[in-house]
């Protein structure tokens, strides 16, 4: 009887051997997987890992996002090198302004750069700082950390409807827990392939269930506290804009429109425009032309936007610049 079940047990390992040796060899020789891979911050929780080239899985698994270029400094696009002379408008956000499931090029701050050099107006260095996931208290942190860095003229925040949704771990030790599950996370993509794939699988289960994207998101919240958690955010971005007054820098507040929190959501951004005199732009899907269609618009099984509405966003945002003379080479240098 026990030679039996040792027996069995025997087959059993062997074959769980096995199983892990094919999933091994699948993952890393017959369907190699360059999924982006992020690291935990102290101050920002995660970030993308510096100087990759890699795709996201978009649409619950169903396909990948174009290849997509991270520098140095863990945001996407080329090496940031600060040249003398030029002018710098910095994007923040989240992966709307990232620029998840479209092309390097096809990014807001990319397609804004293009619409720069179309109209003649040249000097400018374009910086994503958007990050897939981030709520305004990271790209607030992201700011204030490396400005003197960036030093731009321009900051232009994208706030989605939805991000007051994110926001930070209420203790220390809440962040510790997460940033060591990060660490143990690259331990584990040291070792294996596979078993960071089925890793990977098992959170986002955990975090589907939970109706999370992240840890540090909150799950649950009718109209009144998503109202509470946007007024938290405002307060953000009111320390933002006094920042960037103090540092010379205009400040352009960009809320993207969408989903049934609409109406509160914007009277709460017009709110701050007017006390705080923040130029205010409202963009998203219900703003952009009638001519096209929520699939012209959203990317198809997921909803970031596609190529065609980052274009028509960036133009927005240009037009918005422009009228507002932030243009004008003599009000617009720094330190004048």
């Amino acid at each position: 009887m026990y030679k039996n079940i040792f027996k069995n047990l025997i087959a059993i390992v062997i074959g769980v051997f096995i199983f892990f040796i094919i999933g091994e060899i699948y993952f890393r020789f017959i369907n190699p997987q360059d999924n982006m891979e992020f690291v935990g911050d102290k101050k920002l929780y995660w970030i993308a890992k510096p100087n990759q080239k890699s795709r996201i899985l978009m649409g619950n698994g169903s396909h990948w996002s174009p290849l997509t270029t991270v520098n140095s400094m863990g945001l996407r696009g080329d090496e940031i090198t600060i040249k003398p002379n030029e002018k710098r408008i910095l994007f923040l956000g989240d992966s709307f302004t990232f620029g998840e499931g479209v092309g390097d090029d096809e990014t807001t701050p990319s397609w804004f750069l293009k619409i720069l050099n179309k109209n003649n107006i040249n000097g400018y260095r374009i910086i994503n700082g958007g990050m897939r996931g981030w709520g305004v208290f990271q790209m607030q942190r992201l700011l204030y950390n490396n400005f003197n860095k960036f030093d731009p003229n321009i900051v232009v925040l994208i706030y989605k409807e939805s991000d007051e949704l994110r926001q930070p771990f209420k203790t220390d030790l809440e962040v510790e827990q997460y940033l060591k599950k990060h660490r143990f996370q690259r331990q584990i993509r040291k070792i294996s392939k596979f078993v960071t794939w089925i890793y990977r699988k098992i959170v986002v289960i955990k975090l589907q269930r939970q109706h999370k994207g992240a840890e540090n998101y909150i799950s649950e919240a009718d109209a009144l506290e998503r109202e509470k958690l946007i007024s938290t955010d405002i307060i953000r971005l009111h320390s933002i804009n006094e920042f960037c007054k103090k540092n010379n820098t205009y400040f352009l507040l960009v809320g993207w429109l969408e989903g049934n929190q609409s109406e509160m959501f914007k009277k709460k951004l017009e709110e701050i425009s007017e006390i705080d005199n923040i130029p205010l732009l409202l963009t998203g899907d219900s703003l952009f032309p009638k001519k096209y269609s929520t699939n012209d618009l959203k990317i198809v099984n997921d909803g970031h936007p596609t190529a065609l509405a980052h274009k028509i966003n960036a133009q927005m945002i240009f037009d918005k610049i422009k009228q507002l003379n932030w243009f004008d080479e003599t009000s617009f240098t720094k330190g004048n």
